[in-house]
């Protein structure tokens, strides 16, 4: 009896050691495979981070370089052109993939200046569009999400106030914002997530 409780026994126990290995092999074949998926994901998404890069270099070489022609009534005609063109490619890529940031396009934001450029510089080219309400909301919610700064964007809509209407509305590097316009900059500032300003910071007058 107990030669048979013996046998019985080592028998349990080498078809545990056999499901024990059956096991390993499975979990060896798990990691293999999640290993091989994942180098997968990451190789394309370093494609698709290129691809992306790429895009922007294209929309950003065409506004440097007709900026670069030298002066004259037909370079002017091209420009607006190019810039009205960029402005809708650029509105195309932030509609289907976000404002360009590190988060979306890795290394390449940082590393090229033509791709970590080519949105403030085609939005700052075309800021009379900008101020539209759909272009608003578009950026503005790219500012909820995370995906652009504030200062960015309230860079840009300055740029149409303070060239196109004399005075600063944001209070940026283009112009200080005057105590006449307080209650307007400060909500205006809120609304795109930035902070009021105290009356220390404002000139005082609009002229």
């Amino acid at each position: 009896m107990e030669i048979e409780i013996d046998y019985l026994r080592n028998e349990v126990h080498k078809i545990g050691q056999i499901q024990d290995m059956r096991l390993i092999a499975i979990l060896i074949i798990i990691c293999f495979t999640s290993c091989s998926i994942l180098k997968e994901d990451q190789n394309k998404r370093l494609k698709e981070n290129n691809d992306l890069a790429f895009q922007l270099s294209q929309i950003y070489g065409a506004d440097q370089v007709i900026r670069q022609v030298p002066g004259n009534s037909d370079r002017i005609i091209v420009m607006q052109k190019i810039d009205s063109l960029n402005f809708v490619r650029i509105i195309d890529f932030i509609k289907e993939h976000g404002y360009p940031n590190e988060k979306l396009l890795g290394e390449s934001y940082n590393k090229n200046e033509s791709v970590c450029l080519a949105a403030p510089s085609i939005l700052l080219h075309n800021s009379s569009k900008v101020v539209q309400k759909p272009t608003f909301n578009l950026l503005k919610s790219e500012v909820e999400k995370g995906n652009m700064k504030p200062e960015a964007l309230a860079l840009i809509l300055d740029k149409y106030y303070v060239y196109y209407k004399g005075y600063s509305l944001y209070h940026t590097q283009f112009k200080k914002a005057c105590i006449e316009n307080k209650e307007l900059v400060n909500k205006a500032r809120l609304e795109i997530g930035l902070s009021a300003l105290p009356d220390s910071l404002f000139t005082g007058s609009c002229n």
